[in-house]
């Protein structure tokens, strides 16, 4: 069976993998030369992630099945103990976690949550924090928890599709803390020991590596997509079934269907390296509530999290999250000096702009997903971040769902 796979980002680079595994004879079609999409890392002179740079271990089983698939089993690192502390810049100063629970106005919200009923329905980020426990720790907890994975707004943004977890709390427990609390009580057996993983090489060792496995790959931009013939700016050719792994914005253009629009946020991040140690505290790094009125989001101690990944002993690696907003590396040196105290000037210092790179699951998004899928041809079915999850494991595990459903003839002895 001939298959197209559209798109050679993660989630396509796995569904291409995966379909290949079972047999499948796959093209992949990338319009960029770099394969990969978001993940993308630099080494000289300092390393950094363009894109996602660090692993939950107990949230990524599948990412890490696939990383010993691929016999990267050595290029494993797992984090170092600092990068358990994690601060929040708030009332103009840094705190550690969980110092900041500890304010009256938290404590509050922290006291009703066990008395709160459940809400069958879904509802914001925003919305269920308020409700569950109060304004207070929906701002400033809740918030920069969401501006560091999603960059967005806790008042659109779906607890239901972005923090499952939450809402599975509150359905099974009737209460957030205490399900919390029952669930520290179940610690599950991990294949590696570490909060955090990575790899030696960076994502690229990763999507190297998924490159290398894939027979066919095309350099072409889809022009059209009709019954399976797919047409590119180098031709065209007819296929069995496709998997699509572009960008939502990209679909009404080439399948018969009606969407309503996926929001897409785009975030800047600037990554200064510094060749001596000036972190004034070690640890993950800290984010900025949005109620802080800053321009910066968050910062990561990208030296402090895989000292593996520094080229000297004494160097500093940060890469600081921020609002896409025609900034400055003087505005956003102004703050970061302001919040941590860094007023060295940085050694290498690179500002990246990435445009429409987080999808913004907003209340309803489960049912807009379910209304796409309803409308989509049998010979065409999706991968990407933008479905039911943007870590790079949900990415994956999209790509390796989408290879699993395709209709391969039954091979007779």
């Amino acid at each position: 069976m001939k298959v197209a796979v559209l798109g050679g980002g993660i989630s396509g680079l796995s569904a291409a993998y995966f379909a290949q595994q079972k047999g499948a004879e796959v093209t992949l079609f990338e319009k960029e030369e770099r394969l990969g999409g978001w993940m993308n890392s630099a080494t000289d002179p300092f390393f950094f992630e363009r894109g996602p740079r660090t692993f939950k271990t107990s949230r990524s089983l599948e990412l890490l099945d696939l990383i010993l698939d691929l016999g990267l089993k050595d290029e494993l690192i797992v984090s170092d103990e600092n990068a358990k502390v994690r601060f929040l810049y708030l009332e103009g100063k840094l705190q550690r976690f969980p110092k900041p629970l500890f304010s009256w106005a938290i404590i509050k919200g922290l006291l009703r949550e066990w008395r709160v009923a459940p809400f069958p329905g879904d509802e914001s980020i925003g919305e269920f924090a308020t409700r569950r426990f109060n304004r207070a720790v929906a701002d400033r907890i809740f918030d920069p928890l969401a501006l560091g994975v999603f960059a967005g707004d806790i008042y659109k943004l779906s607890i239901e599709s972005c923090f499952p977890f939450f809402k599975q709390l509150e359905r099974e427990y009737g209460s957030v803390i205490k399900g919390m609390i029952k669930q520290k009580k179940k610690k599950k057996r991990l294949p590696i020991q570490g909060e955090l993983f990575s790899l030696k090489g960076g994502t690229k060792a990763l999507v190297d590596a998924l490159a290398s496995r894939i027979a066919r790959h095309q350099r072409a931009d889809v022009i059209s997509l009709k019954e399976g013939m797919v047409e590119t700016t180098q031709g065209s050719e007819q296929f069995d079934q496709v998997i699509c792994a572009l960008p939502p914005k990209q679909l009404p253009r080439l399948l018969p269907i009606t969407m309503e629009e996926i929001e897409m946020r785009s975030v800047d991040i600037l990554q200064l390296g510094f060749k001596r140690d000036l972190l004034p505290v070690k640890g993950f790094g800290y984010l900025v509530p949005t109620c802080e009125g800053k321009q910066v989001m968050g910062c990561i101690f990208d030296s402090s999290i895989f000292p593996q990944q520094n080229r000297s002993k004494e160097e500093t690696r940060l890469t600081v999250m921020v609002r896409p907003n025609q900034n400055t590396m003087e505005a956003i040196l102004k703050e970061l000096k302001e919040q941590i105290g860094v007023t060295a000037k940085p050694d290498f210092c690179a500002l990246h702009h990435l445009h429409e790179a987080i999808p913004q699951y907003n209340v309803g998004h489960r049912e807009r997903i379910a209304t796409l899928k309803e409308q989509l041809p049998p010979w065409c079915l999706l991968a990407g971040n933008y479905l039911t999850g943007a870590s790079v494991n949900a990415c994956v595990v999209s790509g390796k769902k989408a290879a699993n459903s395709l209709q391969l003839p039954v091979s007779t002895p």
